[in-house]
C-alpha cells in the first residue's frame, strides 16, 4: 500500500492534505479542551444569530429552510455519541443557527396575514379581551372583531374608549361601538421600532379610537387566565389611590403602565428616580433575586431531592 500510495503523485498529495488536517484537528481539540465545559454556551448565541439573519432579509425565504436544522442537529448528536466531540460543536454551532433561522419562518407562516382595514368609521364589535386603563378612559382589546357585521377578523383589535364613556367593560364582555381604525405604523426613520413587525407577529390587526359611547351586549363569557384578575387589581388599586401614584402601584402589581400620566412618566425617565419607574422596579436585581430564590427553595427541599444537589460537569471531549 504504501508502494502504491508513492508511486501516484495524486494519492501522495491527498494523503499530505489528510496528515494535515489531521495535525491541525489535533491542535484545535488541544486548543479548546480547557474551554469545553463554556463552549455548549455558544449554541444559545448561534440560536439568536439565526433569528438576526431571518430578520436581515428583504424577503421571504422558502418553506425548504424549515428542514434544514434537523440533519444538521443529528449529525451534531451522532459525533458526540461516537466520541467526536470536537466535531460535533461546529455541527451543532450551524445547526443552532439554521434553527435559529427556521423559527421564525415557521411561525410567520402559521399567522393570519395583515389585515385591510376601511379608512372610514365601522360599527366594531367584539369579545373584551383585555382592559387596560389610560391616564384618560380606558383601552380594550377585542378579539374575534366584526366589522358592520361581517365575518369575525382572524386578527384581534385595540380600541381606544371615550374618556366621558360611562361603559366600564370587564374581559369576558361583549361590546359594540363605532370607531375608526387604522394598520400599524411603518418605522417613523429607517433603524426605528418596527410596529408592523410587531403587531404582526403578536397577531394584531390595528388599533383605533371610539367615535361614541360603547354598548355592552352580553355580559362576561370566559376571557383569557387571569385578565380579570389584572383588571380587577387594577381598578382596586387606582380608587384607592388617585394619580400618578395610584398607575404606579398598579404598574408594580399588574405590569401595565398605560394609566402613567405623561408627567410622572418623564420624571420616571429622568436618571436617579430609578425607584419610580415601575419597568425598573419590575426588572430589579432584589426582584428577581427574590423570586429565583423562593424556586431554588423549592426546587432543592422538594420531594425526592435532597438540599445540596449539585449539578454535573459536563465531560471532556477526550472522555
Amino acid at each position: 500500500m504504501t508502494v502504491l500510495i508513492a508511486s501516484m503523485p495524486v494519492l501522495r498529495g491527498f494523503a499530505a492534505s489528510w496528515r494535515r488536517g489531521a495535525l491541525l484537528a489535533a491542535r484545535l481539540e488541544a486548543l479548546l479542551a480547557p474551554e469545553w465545559q463554556r463552549l455548549p454556551l455558544w449554541l444559545p448565541v448561534a440560536l439568536g444569530a439565526g433569528v438576526l439573519a431571518y430578520f436581515a432579509g428583504r424577503t421571504e425565504p422558502g418553506r425548504g429552510w424549515l428542514w434544514l436544522p434537523w440533519p444538521l442537529l443529528l449529525l451534531a448528536v451522532l459525533l458526540g455519541w461516537r466520541g467526536r466531540r470536537m466535531a460535533a460543536w461546529p455541527v451543532a454551532l450551524a445547526g443552532m443557527a439554521a434553527l435559529g433561522f427556521a423559527l421564525p419562518l415557521w411561525h410567520a407562516g402559521r399567522l393570519p396575514p395583515p389585515l385591510e382595514l376601511p379608512s372610514r368609521a365601522v360599527i366594531l364589535e367584539g369579545q373584551v379581551d383585555a382592559v387596560e386603563a389610560l391616564p384618560q378612559g380606558l383601552r380594550v382589546t377585542l378579539a374575534a372583531p366584526r366589522l358592520d357585521g361581517a365575518e369575525p377578523l382572524p386578527r384581534w383589535l385595540r380600541v381606544r374608549l371615550r374618556a366621558n364613556d360611562p361603559l366600564r367593560p370587564i374581559p369576558g364582555d361583549r361590546i359594540r361601538l363605532r370607531a375608526l381604525l387604522r394598520a400599524p405604523s411603518a418605522p417613523a426613520y429607517p433603524g426605528a421600532w418596527d410596529f408592523q413587525r410587531e403587531a404582526f407577529f403578536k397577531g394584531q390587526g390595528g388599533s383605533g379610537f371610539a367615535l361614541g359611547p360603547a354598548e355592552r351586549l352580553a355580559e362576561s363569557g370566559a376571557p383569557q387566565p387571569f385578565a380579570a384578575l389584572r383588571a380587577g387589581i387594577e381598578q382596586r388599586v387606582m380608587a384607592a389611590l388617585s394619580g400618578g401614584a395610584g398607575a404606579i402601584s398598579a404598574a408594580l402589581l399588574t405590569g401595565g403602565q398605560s394609566a402613567i400620566p405623561p408627567p410622572t412618566s418623564w420624571r420616571c425617565a429622568i436618571p436617579g428616580w430609578r425607584t419610580c419607574s415601575p419597568s425598573r422596579a419590575c426588572t430589579s436585581p432584589s426582584s428577581w433575586g427574590s423570586a429565583l430564590a423562593c424556586c431554588a427553595s423549592a426546587w432543592r427541599c422538594g420531594p425526592g431531592w435532597r438540599c445540596g444537589w449539585r449539578a454535573r460537569a459536563l465531560p471532556p471531549p477526550a472522555a
